[in-house]
């Protein structure tokens, strides 16, 4: 009888351990397909992203042909304007020189007439630095 007994503990314990991994077993099958579907979703999202990317690329390819196609076309006209841009800047460089021998020519009693042609200045820039200098004492 009491070889029964072990009998029956032992095949219960055999029991509880194969219900046990049984379980275990389905568990990690239920793991395993969610982890698939995780995997799946994350796979088109990437590809999703890949294509969004190529589109994306696409578009900023057009755009700098386009921007180029622009270049060239307006090249001449950029061009003069960056020629006036030089030249205004050398015209205000050269009469900043003009303007302080404007200056010290008038504080040494000069004529405007005499300013005017010896600097290169208009009438109304000579008399708009005469009165400064009045206001200024």
């Amino acid at each position: 009888m009491m070889i029964f007994y072990a009998l029956l503990i032992t095949n219960s314990i055999l029991f509880l351990f194969l219900f046990y991994f049984v379980f275990q077993k389905r568990k990690i099958h239920q793991e395993l397909t969610i982890s698939k579907r995780l995997i799946s979703n994350a796979e088109k999202k990437y590809q999703n992203i890949n294509y969004q990317l190529d589109e994306l690329r696409n578009a900023m390819l057009d755009l700098g042909l386009q921007f180029k196609g622009f270049e060239t076309q307006f090249q001449p006209q950029l061009s003069v304007t960056n020629d006036h841009r030089k030249t205004d800047v050398s015209k205000k460089s050269s009469n900043a020189n003009g303007y302080e021998k404007a200056s010290s020519m008038l504080s040494a009693g000069a004529k405007v007439s005499e300013v005017m042609l010896t600097c290169e200045l208009s009438r109304a820039e000579v008399e708009l630095m005469i009165n400064l200098n009045k206001s200024t004492q």
